[in-house]
């Protein structure tokens, strides 16, 4: 078969999705597509490896250990992320940034207050354990 030449195999499943591997080109893909044709699961294979994409209502992976190994970049964008673990967390790196703007830059100085202990209003993920005095920013600055 030459690199011009173009081969596919297609399969409907019960649900509706439909399984496509194709051949074209010189490049391998495998496709599932969503009943209204939507692309759910890609896998194109690239001299440099799989190139997976994956549009999912949720991502699940279970496992005894993940690693993860980018040469470039890594980015999650969430509405909201939480970390949990039963130990420590390490964050290593020349520099670790919190609450940095979206092009990197620190946010604006604020002057912090501090505000009396109020163990009625202790809740959320932290139970109000090691709330002690709690700083917030103030208007003033």
């Amino acid at each position: 078969m030459s690199d011009a030449s173009a081969a596919a195999v297609a399969e409907r499943l019960p649900s509706g999705r439909s399984v496509a591997v194709t051949v074209a080109d010189g490049e391998e893909r495998l496709v599932v597509r969503s009943p209204d044709g939507a692309v759910e699961v890609q896998v194109v294979f690239t001299p440099d490896g799989p190139v997976v994409r994956v549009a999912a209502a949720r991502l699940e992976v279970a496992c005894g250990s993940l690693d993860v190994t980018a040469g470039g970049a890594v980015n999650i964008k969430a509405d909201e992320f939480r970390v949990k673990t039963q130990k420590s967390i390490h964050l290593n790196g020349e520099t670790v940034r919190l609450n940095c703007t979206e092009d990197g830059t620190p946010p604006p100085v604020v002057q912090l207050a501090t505000l009396p202990t109020r163990p009625e209003l202790a809740t959320g993920c932290c139970g109000g354990q090691g709330m002690g005095e709690v700083a917030t920013p103030t208007e003033e600055n």
